[in-house]
């Protein structure tokens, strides 16, 4: 995400990220070009593989450093996600998890296909409950987005 000048009050939420070898790219920027303040992030509820990074910034060790120095100790959230072979102890304190991407692949219906709807049984679906309410739910609610898309033309056609 760029913005055109400070970049606050953003949250990102219910997400699955499979297909970004860069994860996360939050900035900043003023009308010259140079970096402006990032401030009140929040990221949660939301699934993703390591990628090439993991949530890192240029500089630092990826994870809570990362994330300390883009926003400042205490002014984001990142919890209850599922990053995928990330390292846990370089991450915040949380209820997020860290399996494999062969783990957290299995947990998807064919990610290879783009079904990302997740399995049934799958410990990261909240079978029955509509998100924002379920608490217990990670990255988006793919068979509830089928149904309230169905009839919306989306621009996206057969191949």
């Amino acid at each position: 995400m760029s913005t055109g000048g400070t970049c606050q009050d953003v949250t990102f939420r219910f997400n699955h990220l499979t297909n970004s070898p860069g994860g996360w790219n939050i900035v900043g920027r003023d009308g010259t070009g140079a970096a402006s303040p990032t401030s009140r992030i929040s990221i949660h509820d939301n699934i993703h593989p390591h990628g090439a990074y993991g949530v890192k910034t240029d500089g630092q060790v990826e994870g809570t450093q990362s994330l300390d120095t883009t926003f400042g100790a205490g002014a984001y959230t990142f919890d209850h996600n599922v990053a995928a072979d990330c390292a846990s102890y370089l991450y915040p304190a949380g209820a997020n998890d860290y399996p494999s991407w062969p783990a957290l692949r299995s947990q998807f219906v064919d990610v290879d296909a783009d079904e990302l709807e997740l399995i049934e049984g799958s410990d990261y679906r909240a079978d029955g409950l509509f998100p924002p309410y379920d608490q217990d739910l990670r990255g988006a609610d793919i068979a509830c987005l089928d149904v309230l898309l169905e009839g919306v033309d989306t621009g996206v056609h057969g191949e």
